[in-house]
């Protein structure tokens, strides 16, 4: 089976950024990432939030968490995430 590509940082956007999607609707957004995999990243996000840190993240993606340029939701718990305040 082959590898798919790592994330983009437009993959992450398009994912930051639409938080309040399904998990399919963002799927269809991102045609080589399946729901599953998406899900994973979500599980990521809502890890990195809680304990400031996931290794389900690239640094890429942890990079783009910990210095949100727009307000950011957690798309598992819902709280805002504000990652200088969480350190």
């Amino acid at each position: 089976m082959k590898r798919l590509p790592d994330w983009t940082k437009e993959e992450i956007e398009i994912l930051v950024r639409n938080n309040s999607l399904s998990v399919e609707s963002i799927s269809a957004r991102l045609p080589l990432r399946t729901p599953a995999a998406i899900q994973v990243i979500r599980n990521g996000i809502h890890e990195f939030h809680q304990k400031g840190d996931s290794s389900l993240l690239s640094k890429m993606m942890k990079d783009r968490i910990a210095k949100p340029e727009i307000d950011l939701v957690c798309p598992i718990c819902g709280e805002n995430i504000d990652a200088e305040a969480d350190r």
